[in-house]
């Protein structure tokens, strides 16, 4: 901490609003939901690098099954590494070896995996406890239905990660149990149900000093994850004590909601098309201007407010609101000092700076985002070091079809061959809309890696 006030005091308010704010997203409306593409020699999430204070670049990447190699097969993915990666077996899955030395020791593989190819934070562990059977993405969480297990399996993970001198990040906090809706459902949770069932896996990798923590698209008792004071400040960093930096889900964020606990936009380039583009709300230009209102100019009150209430029909908030949204200050706030909110605004930047040196990323900076660096980094072919460990936790995960002597399948017994029938044997091609050949390797979205070298041999 008393490096990151060093740094700090020698910022200037831009170099602060660069940390709070991701970079390196190619606006393309063209592309799938107007999400656009990431740039060259970029990761999904990046932050500028600021030598003159000693300060390193963010480069945070997904992992839900490894370092992510892919992304939708109609953008310019060459450059991301297909075919050079491990796909590890799911956090669901290792959750099934109940062993938490494997997930220590595969942890730290994956750490390894994203060094050489030039990241620094792996987006993971997934920790969300299972309440609906269907989620979509139940298989990067590693709680299970348990969260006794997950807590174990979560402190687990993050040691393996940050042991080898990366920053892991704990997510979707919170509530985020469900796929469908999940940009505008509303999780409605009393205090003891978080705390006895859906907080204990966040609240282990907290102990384990987890340096950041993702907050969720859903809302929670009415109010969006990423935006929710009581979620962010009271529960996460005053109540479990969290000592990181809370980042946004790629484009949950609804309002420049700094003074609500968020500490950081990502990726920083809006989606959408035109007029009805949701975000950037940290750009350096509406964080100086939420951080001192009495500077901004008419037009820029007037356009502010417009966008808002487009961000609120969009996401089914229908009716006319005079109000500016979660970005008004709150009671609190609004009689609070203007030294008060200076600090507010400060404690950001000091929170992202403190994580990176605990785990000391000034001493090994690495590649600059967008460099040519990290460009040939990001064509590193990390696979064949992984492949002993990587087979080794596909078995160990593989709790229930363990044979007691029911299937005749015996060393020396009669059977030769064993036939793989369906749309997963090795020989099929998977076409999907959205994912690369041989997707049903692992599962969809943001924990994907396509493209990624299997072996069923064994």
């Amino acid at each position: 901490e008393a490096k990151a006030d060093a740094a700090l005091a020698r910022m200037t308010a831009e170099e602060r609003y660069g940390l709070m704010s991701g970079m390196g997203w190619q606006v393309n409306e063209s592309h799938y939901m107007g999400m656009g593409s990431v740039a060259a020699g970029h990761y999904m999430g990046n932050t500028p690098p600021m030598p003159r204070l000693g300060v390193p670049a963010l480069k945070l990447h997904d992992a839900g099954n490894g370092f992510r190699a892919s992304w939708m097969p109609d953008w310019n993915s060459s450059h991301m590494g297909l075919g050079t990666t491990t796909c590890w077996p799911s956090a669901l899955s290792l959750a099934s070896s109940w062993d938490e030395e494997l997930v220590r020791r595969v942890a730290g593989a994956i750490a390894r995996e994203f060094r050489a190819k030039g990241a620094n934070l792996v987006l993971g562990p997934g920790v969300q406890v299972h309440r609906v059977a269907r989620n979509g993405r139940n298989f990067e969480y590693m709680s299970g239905e348990d969260p006794y297990l997950g807590s174990r399996l979560a402190a687990a993970y993050v040691h393996g990660v940050q042991n080898e001198g990366l920053l892991a990040c704990a997510k979707h906090w919170a509530f985020n149990e469900q796929e469908t809706g999940r940009f505008v459902g509303s999780s409605e949770v009393d205090e003891r149900t978080a705390w006895e069932l859906y907080y204990p896996p966040f609240e282990a990798a907290v102990e384990a000093g987890v340096g950041s923590v993702m907050c969720s698209y859903n809302k929670v008792n009415g109010t969006y994850a990423c935006e929710n004071e009581a979620l962010l400040r009271r529960d996460l960093k005053q109540r479990m004590g969290f000592r990181g930096f809370v980042v946004s889900d790629w484009w949950a964020t609804h309002s420049t909601s700094v003074e609500h606990g968020l500490d950081q936009e990502m990726p920083g380039s809006g989606v959408g098309p035109g007029w009805l583009r949701h975000g950037p709300f940290f750009s350096p230009e509406e964080l100086r201007f939420t951080e001192k209102p009495s500077e901004r100019p008419w037009w820029s009150a007037a356009a502010h407010w417009i966008k808002w209430q487009v961000t609120r029909y969009q996401f089914g908030e229908h009716g006319f609101s005079g109000r500016f949204g979660a970005n008004a200050p709150s009671a609190a706030s609004a009689a609070a000092s203007a030294e008060r909110r200076a600090e507010v605004f400060r404690d950001p930047a000091r929170r992202i700076l403190a994580a990176m040196f605990r785990a000391r990323l000034d001493e090994a900076p690495g590649c600059a985002p967008g460099s040519q660096e990290c460009m040939d980094q990001l064509l590193t072919n990390t696979v064949p070091e992984n492949i002993e460990l990587n087979q080794e936790a596909a078995v160990r995960s593989v709790v229930l079809l363990r044979n007691d002597g029911l299937l005749p399948l015996s060393p020396g017994g009669r059977v030769r061959k064993v036939a793989l029938i369906g749309a997963l044997n090795a020989e099929a091609e998977h076409v999907s809309q959205y994912l690369p050949p041989a997707d049903l390797y692992s599962g969809g979205g943001s924990g994907h890696v396509g493209d990624a070298q299997h072996d069923l041999a064994g």
